[in-house]
């Protein structure tokens, strides 16, 4: 089957989460600015970066790098188009997270918003560890289950509903043991809930090297 995120337009996805009774492109680049301000990375990985939400939010002044993953070409590209320019180091990679494939120097925080939902968290873990500077941390947003609210909500942009094929809510206890398991620390977690009624875990890890 041929992954549903190679199949979605970004102006639909953009649009759809951009929506005022969705809004969560607003609270991922608002997690995202936050994480940056508490822990003051010099380089930054946006896992899943789309068009890249949230990039914006960066100071140029005290993040000399930035690193953009999508598994979506056409998202990358008119990520680099808008914000190439923007960093004096700035990286663009087309990969599968769950892939050792997936590589880059090692950065001070990766950013992973609402993208292990999608896939084999296990696998991602074990590789975006590898990415992450000694000491660094891992920013993380879980969509958390509702018995009333759809995976997926409903919108105009009908695309997106294909998503729910591959959707899966992450078990959170499960989730925090294995990442702890793999030399992480639970240093910051949170839970918000939007107007959509919608809820989401935020959690931050640091890497501790042994």
């Amino acid at each position: 089957m041929k992954n549903p995120w190679l199949e979605i337009d970004l102006y639909d996805y953009e649009n759809h989460m951009s929506l005022s009774d969705i809004a969560q492109a607003q609270y991922l680049s608002t997690v995202f600015e936050n994480a940056l301000k508490k822990f003051q990375p010099n380089s930054v990985a946006i896992v899943g970066c789309s068009g890249g939400n949230g990039l914006e939010k960066i100071d140029t002044k005290k993040i000399e790098r930035i690193v953009c993953v999508d598994i979506n070409f056409n998202y990358l590209k008119i990520a680099k188009e808008r914000f190439e320019n923007s960093f004096k180091s700035s990286e663009f990679i087309c990969a599968d997270i769950c892939s050792a494939e997936c590589k880059f120097e090692s950065v001070d925080l990766v950013f992973a918003g609402l993208i292990f939902e999608y896939l084999d968290f296990q696998n991602a873990i074990s590789n975006l560890k590898k990415l992450i500077n000694p000491n660094g941390y891992l920013a993380i947003v879980l969509q958390l289950l509702s018995d009333s609210i759809p995976e997926v909500t409903p919108s105009k942009f009908k695309s997106l509903e294909k998503l729910q094929d591959i959707f899966a809510f992450i078990p959170i206890q499960k989730f925090k043991e294995f990442i702890l398991e793999n030399n992480f620390h639970l240093c910051a977690e949170n839970i918000t809930k939007l107007k959509s009624g919608k809820s989401f875990h935020e959690l931050v890890f640091q890497y501790l090297t042994k």
